[in-house]
């Protein structure tokens, strides 16, 4: 697979994240020929925002400006390769949150070892939900005023996001969100902060890549967070730095 058709297929992944499979009550999407804007409820910026804006124009980016402040949530806006509305937003009062970048590719030709150190195993009751979710919330630091919306909202995502957690002589130790589609992607990567550096991330990222193979789907991705703190783990296991798009955040 080239460069440009990963790159394409990464895009679609990241926007069927956002738009697809969500059973909560306050998830919405709108989807126009030219963009779409995406809402949980969750007052955190990431969780509301416009996607697949290839040719914005001010006066959409007003408009848009316009309806999260009536309804009073923050929201990102999206910087897709190639756009540019960095002096736009600036003078709107956006603020950049930096980069956030994708790693992917063909994982079909990869020697993936097998981990001897973690069980790693799906989410498959309510209990080990809960036990996810903290590991989430504690390595998220997910703010006081989200927490409830952003656990219903990951509750109810739907089939096609697989939750696991890794093990460490059953104590949990870290988690990992698998996305399946036409190719895999790899979200909520969390490890306990006295077991990082400890092989717990590699654990969890090749038990994903197994589970795509096991699935045949060769390629997979993970869009990572602007702080890029495991984006050498990535790297190092075979899924290289591909581009970045640049979020935008509104508070109103």
């Amino acid at each position: 697979m080239t460069n440009e058709k990963i790159k394409k297929e990464i895009l679609q992944t990241f926007y069927a994240f956002w738009t697809g499979g969500n059973l909560s009550s306050s998830y919405q999407v709108d989807e126009h020929d030219d963009r779409i804007r995406y809402l949980t409820g969750i007052p955190l910026a990431i969780f509301n925002g416009i996607i697949r804006a290839k040719h914005p124009t001010e006066e959409i980016i007003n408009a848009t400006i316009d309806y999260f402040r009536k309804i009073h949530l923050p929201f990102l806006w999206w910087q897709e390769p190639g756009t540019h509305v960095e002096n736009w937003m600036h003078e709107r009062g956006f603020h950049d949150m930096g980069p956030f970048v994708a790693v992917g590719g063909d994982i079909s030709a990869m020697a993936i070892c097998n981990n001897q150190l973690y069980t790693v195993r799906p989410v498959q009751t309510s209990k080990e939900f809960e036990t996810w979710y903290d590991l989430i919330d504690e390595g998220f630091a997910v703010p006081p005023d989200c927490k409830l919306k952003y656990k219903e909202w990951l509750l109810n995502y739907g089939p096609k996001l697989i939750h696991y957690n890794a093990y460490k002589n059953h104590k949990p130790v870290g988690t990992v969100s698998l996305q399946l589609g036409s190719i895999g992607g790899i979200w909520n990567l969390t490890v306990l902060e006295k077991h990082r550096n400890k092989g717990v991330g590699t654990a969890l990222i090749q038990h994903c890549l197994k589970e795509c193979l096991l699935r045949d789907i060769v390629s997979c991705m993970a869009m990572l967070m602007p702080d890029r703190q495991a984006e050498s783990l990535f790297n190092k296991l075979g899924m290289p730095s591909l581009f970045e798009m640049t979020g935008y955040c509104f508070v109103p």
